[in-house]
Formats: structure tokens, sequence, C-alpha cells
């Protein structure tokens, strides 16, 4: 795809979202490669039902595993042309993408619902380097 065509993309995208979030919020392609490129991820899912912890391995090949004890899974992610994180679990499964902004309550993932409204999907705990250092100081 040529850059006037992700530029496009890239101008769209803002042009649509809601005038309640400001796009210095979202989290851009290299802050996303940042984060998840050979990292350690925690968080939990954010649900009426319930409140999942979860620890998942990005790989920067794409490769994405989750950890839970006697129940792990593996999948693949990717940053689309829209500056969403991807993530698809399986063969069989459909792609889920979400945009992911920083704010006052930290680092989240959103989708947007009927009526434009966000729905936080996942809220972030930590980001780890294959050594262990926290990669959100690099963000800050």
């Amino acid at each position: 795809m040529c850059i006037k065509t992700l530029t496009l993309y890239s101008i769209l995208t803002f042009a649509l979202l809601p005038s309640t979030l400001r796009a210095e919020d979202l989290l851009s392609e290299s802050q996303l490669k940042t984060l998840y490129e050979d990292t350690t991820v925690s968080g939990h899912l954010l649900s009426e039902k319930s409140d999942i912890k979860f620890l998942r391995e990005y790989q920067s090949s794409g490769e994405v595993r989750e950890l839970k004890p006697n129940a792990g899974k593996l999948g693949h992610w990717r940053i689309n042309e829209l500056g969403q994180h991807c993530l698809k679990w399986g063969e069989t499964a459909k792609e889920q993408c979400a945009y992911v902004q920083k704010d006052e309550k930290g680092i989240r993932k959103f989708q947007w619902s009927v009526g434009k409204k966000k729905k936080f999907l996942i809220e972030y705990n930590g980001f780890r380097d294959q050594d262990g250092k926290d990669i959100l100081e690099t963000l800050r």
C-alpha cells in the first residue's frame, strides 16, 4: 500500500473519530510497536460479567501467546492501516482490532459502540521487555 493511501486512511480515521477523543490520546504506530514487540503484557479484560486478568507474550514476528496455567493459547497480532492493535486467536477465529489510548487512567484498548460511545475492552497493568524492564517509562 502506498504512503498516500496510508495517509488518506489516517486522515479519514481521525476525521471519523468522535470529538470527545483527542488525536493525541491515541498511541501512534511506533508507540504501539514499542509496547508490543518482544514484550510481556499484563492487564485485565473489562467485562460487565467479570474482570479476567491475563499475561501475554508478544513477539516481533507477530506471534502472541497467552499464559494461563493449563489453558494457554496462541495467536497473531499486528497493527493495521488505521493504527489499531489487532489480535487473532487460532486459525479459524475472527481478527479483532481496537484503538489503544493513553490517558489519566493509564493505557486502555477500546472500540466504538452504537451511538459512537467508547467501549473499553482492556486495561493494561504493565509492559515489560525481555529483560524485565518497564517499557512504559519510554512513553512518559
